[in-house]
């Protein structure tokens, strides 16, 4: 059964007034979302422009997918009929996609309130991922095809999955995992034996972005402005990268250690992950002006709260991230951005 949201000290101001002016100082206000079972954890993935944000939780048999919304708070999406379902993406309609553990091969579903978990198919194969959905209710993640191999693809409620080919032979494998409100696609394929990141445009096709050492790179997610951001090798390590069709691929380097990655970014190229510093992992926000910055440096009050991980940052600049209380406990939270006062 699922329960109210447990608030921190802020709750969440979504509203123009509350959104950062460049000139001043940036920092969040933290709201923690909860979890199916009030003693287990929940994880979240994406959120909408609307802030309401999917990911997964523990609900007693198995991991559930939810969605939470400031109205509602928490809710139990259920399964395809198994123990266990994640949720990846969701729009502002509130439709769902991710994809549900079955015996016969894992499936991609699309949600909605009014029909429930509904079945996106495959492309020939076992199993299906759905990983993201725009408003114009087109979806994108991955399936098999008859060969066992992956494609990524694009669906839509026209056309169904369109695959979406390689950027290498018919025997690599291509996974989407990002789409932006112009049906951009954002994912990585395998070029010989390493992976590339790609974005994929529906009038040119894939379009290899190449790689920050000629080792591999990962796209995760795609903004409005069409800027790819993901990770690849560098120097023995992998760091975070952000790729504009002017700019080609930059790396966002790390706040200290070794690695960085980066899982979100909105229309103003502003980018959120996760990063080594010397002694931990930490959940971050970069943008060009202001670099990299330890999402935990910018909450006047974290409630108790170590943010590991950035996960969406929506046009609104609001974050969805993950974060582990002074219990050990593992929830979902949303930073909402305030400015500092005078």
């Amino acid at each position: 059964m699922s329960h109210p949201v447990l608030a921190t000290a802020y709750a969440v101001g979504i509203c123009c007034g509350c959104l950062a002016l460049p000139a001043q100082a940036q920092f969040y206000a933290l709201t923690d979302l909860g979890s199916l079972i009030i003693t287990s954890y929940s994880v979240p993935h994406s959120l909408s422009e609307n802030a309401d944000v999917v990911g997964y939780s523990y609900a007693g048999t198995g991991a559930h997918a939810f969605l939470w919304t400031a109205s509602g708070g928490i809710q139990d999406l259920g399964t395809l009929g198994g123990s266990t379902s994640y949720a990846y993406g969701v729009n502002d309609a509130q439709q769902v996609v991710g994809y549900g553990v079955q015996s016969g091969g894992d499936k991609a579903y699309l949600w909605t309130a009014a029909t429930g978990m509904q079945l996106l198919g495959t492309l020939g194969g076992a199993a299906s991922y759905a990983r993201e959905i725009n408003d114009a209710g087109q979806v994108t993640g991955y399936s098999q095809i008859a060969s066992g191999k992956y494609r990524a693809y694009r669906w839509t409620a026209e056309g169904g999955m369109n695959n979406l080919g390689t950027l290498g032979s018919a025997s690599s494998n291509s996974y989407a995992t990002g789409i932006n409100s112009a049906g951009q696609v954002a994912g990585f394929s395998h070029v010989g034996s390493n992976a590339h990141a790609f974005r994929w445009d529906p009038g040119s096709g894939m379009q290899d972005l190449g790689t920050l050492d000629g080792g591999n790179s990962y796209g995760k997610a795609i903004g409005g402005s069409g800027a790819v951001v993901g990770y690849g090798s560098y120097a023995g390590a992998e760091h975070a990268f952000i790729w504009t069709p002017s700019g080609g691929m930059q790396d966002l380097g790390t706040l200290g250690g070794a690695n960085s990655y980066a899982k979100g970014v909105n229309s103003a190229q502003r980018v959120v992950g996760q990063a080594d510093t010397a002694t931990a992992s930490v959940g971050y926000v970069w943008s060009l002006a202001e670099g990299m910055q330890n999402l935990n440096d910018l909450l006047p009050d974290a409630g108790g709260w170590f943010i590991e991980a950035g996960l969406g940052i929506n046009d609104q600049g609001v974050i969805v991230a993950m974060g582990r209380n002074t219990f050990g406990r593992v929830h979902a939270l949303l930073l909402a951005p305030v400015l500092a006062e005078d």
